[in-house]
Order: structure tokens, then C-alpha cells, then sequence
């Protein structure tokens, strides 16, 4: 087998790998305006998972590094968190 063939066949290889998302991506993003209700919490939690958007931003949830794990919910693949300094 020649190089380019070998290049050739390790490409087809690798794009089968590929996992493709679909043609569209749906894109939410809210601010809350605090989430330590455990309320108002729940029925954010449960509107984002009726749209099922492909990617969801939360801002002014005013929860700290160590309040994180109050945003659990399962079908959310992962979730990145930053918080900004506290006014003063």
C-alpha cells in the first residue's frame, strides 16, 4: 500500500468516527436573576429541558464555586461555571 492510499484509508477510517449533531444547533440564554430558590430553580431546570437546546447559557445565577452542584440535572452533558467578583 502505497502512502497516499494509507492516508487515504486512515481518513475514512477516522471520519467514521466523527459524530455528527445535525444541521442545527438551538442556543438558550437567560438571566435569572439568582437561583438559590430551590423553586425557581426546579422550573428554570424544567423550561431548559422542554427545549432541549443544544447549548444553554445562565447568567446572574448568583451561585457561589461551591453551590455548583445545585444545578445538577442529568441529561446536561457538561456544565461550566464562572463567577465574577461580588459588588461591593
Amino acid at each position: 500500500m502505497g502512502r497516499e492510499t494509507k492516508e487515504i484509508e486512515e481518513n475514512r477510517k477516522t471520519r467514521h468516527k466523527m459524530v455528527v449533531v445535525g444541521p442545527h444547533v438551538s442556543i438558550i440564554t437567560l438571566n435569572v436573576n439568582g437561583l438559590n430558590s430551590p423553586i425557581k430553580r426546579h422550573r428554570v431546570a424544567g423550561w431548559i429541558k422542554e427545549r432541549d437546546p443544544t447549548i444553554c447559557c445562565l447568567q446572574e445565577t448568583h451561585l457561589s464555586s461551591k453551590d455548583k452542584h445545585r444545578l445538577r440535572v442529568k441529561e446536561w452533558k457538561t456544565k461550566l461555571q464562572a463567577n465574577g467578583k461580588q459588588k461591593m
